[in-house]
């Protein structure tokens, strides 16, 4: 297990960068798009070793660089399926209102150590009206 993702759409699944070169094994924050074939589990679909690739790319980069272009460290992978995913598929809902300082936060991931994966909370420790990705303070979002 190298990380997480979220299906959009049915047929895609937006995930970290990072994630991916961990998954095929090269350097953190590689501009090339990767060709490599991905096989991954949809385990709230009872689906494993299903086919992906890479459709849109944007690297994992340093912090000091996403002050200038926050758009960084996403990957979006197609699934390759020869039929459509069984079952009901809908988009979740998203809450778009600004979070202020101290509006607390859930989040899960798969950090070295946890095979399995873990949960996170939080709260926001800082906004920037207008600045995407500057909700939290770097290094310091998680208490």
């Amino acid at each position: 297990m190298k990380g997480t993702g979220c299906l959009v759409l049915g047929r895609y699944v937006l995930t970290c960068a990072h994630v991916v070169d961990d998954a095929i094994g090269r350097n953190r924050g590689s501009e090339a798009i990767p060709e490599a074939e991905l096989t991954i589990d949809l385990p709230f679909l009872n689906r494993t070793d299903v086919r992906a690739g890479v459709a849109a790319w944007y690297p994992m980069r340093p912090l000091v660089d996403l002050a200038r272009d926050p758009l960084a460290d996403i990957a979006v992978l197609e699934l390759t399926l020869q039929a459509e995913l069984p079952g009901t598929i809908g988009p979740g809902d998203v809450d778009r209102r600004p979070q202020s300082s101290g509006s607390p936060f859930l989040s899960y991931g798969f950090p070295e150590g946890y095979d399995t994966g873990t949960q996170a909370s939080g709260e926001v420790l800082v906004k920037h009206k207008g600045k995407a990705g500057s909700n939290r303070r770097p290094g310091r979002g998680l208490r």
